[in-house]
């Protein structure tokens, strides 16, 4: 398996404890360096060869809970910033995991969700990917939001990403429980340190708040000062959906020509991102505007490439 120094990780092989130790070898030098370091952590109540030796056998295990010292090694090292960053991509719902087809996506969860992962609270990622393709399924992911409230301890991102699909599961049956889940998405976000991952979560956050206000209350003014809020060099997806929302109310506005101006907008920027997802939700709304139903066609070809269910039920609706 090839890595480079910084720890990065093949993903076309399931990280596993052999992954695990190799990367504290490379971090710390030897195995005898890490065997110090968690000697010291335990007053030197064992001896640092025994410990190096469960330590090796760990790096030829392949499953399990990797027994006391693979569980010590996991508390007092963590994982990998490459490996972290290998399931934050799959749990937000902005990433390009999205654009893959569902059946593959769950493939790759299942690849994942293994020890050492699924023995640390990392797994947190893992389960809000897994809530995001169960979504796209067209299924309920109330069991797996209820095993993500259990996690005990979260970054801020991955409570946004939970609270911000909690939103939208309640959104259509309990105004307040949405308002409620909207409002700890807002703080979480507001925690997070400036990147695209934050501009993403927060498009998304106002995109979820304008939407009644498009569809219910009927504020259409209301939604675009939200939209507007989005700023002009935020990440892609946060401009997609700026873009889009904007054509979405500027339609229901009667403002046809400046709609298709914003879904075009919308569109070529899904293109150069490459997300498929993204271009057919512009596709669907430059339908809408142009009264073409060529668009809506080639925005039913993307769901169907990538068994995208829920994708297929927004696209056939006619709100």
């Amino acid at each position: 398996m090839n890595r480079d120094r910084s720890g990065e990780h093949d993903p076309g092989h399931p990280f596993d404890w052999g992954d695990f130790v190799t990367w504290l070898t490379e971090t710390h030098g030897s195995l005898a360096a890490i065997a110090d370091l968690l000697a010291r952590d335990r007053g030197y109540a064992e001896d640092t060869e025994t410990i190096a030796r469960a330590l090796r056998r760990l790096r030829k295990k392949r499953g399990g809970d990797g027994g006391v010292w693979g569980r010590r090694a996991l508390t007092r090292f963590g994982l990998s910033s490459a490996v972290e960053s290998r399931l934050r991509f799959f749990a937000h719902y902005h990433s390009r995991f999205t654009d893959l087809p569902v059946p593959l996506a769950d493939d790759l969860l299942r690849f994942w969700d293994r020890p050492p992962i699924a023995n640390t609270n990392a797994r947190v990622f893992l389960l809000l990917g897994r809530a995001t393709t169960t979504l796209r399924r067209g299924e309920d992911p109330r069991d797996l939001l209820d095993q993500i409230t259990r996690v005990t301890s979260c970054p801020p991102e991955a409570i946004a990403e939970h609270a911000l699909i909690e939103a939208y599961v309640v959104s259509r049956s309990d105004e307040d429980a949405t308002a409620r889940w909207l409002d700890k998405a807002a703080d979480a976000i507001q925690a997070t340190s400036p990147s695209p991952d934050r501009d993403c979560l927060h498009a998304r956050l106002i995109d979820q708040r304008a939407y009644p206000l498009n569809r219910v209350a009927r504020d259409h003014e209301g939604a675009k000062k939200l939209y507007e809020e989005i700023p002009d060099d935020a990440a892609p997806f946060a401009l997609t959906r700026k873009h889009n929302g904007l054509g979405w109310t500027l339609y229901k506005l009667g403002e046809r020509e400046h709609a298709e101006e914003h879904a075009r907008r919308s569109l070529a920027i899904a293109g150069d991102a490459g997300s498929r997802r993204l271009r057919a939700m512009a596709l669907r709304l430059l339908a809408r505007v142009t009264k073409d139903d060529r668009y809506l066609k080639r925005a039913q070809a993307i769901a169907n490439a990538l068994e995208d269910t829920a994708l297929a039920r927004q696209l056939s609706s006619r709100s």
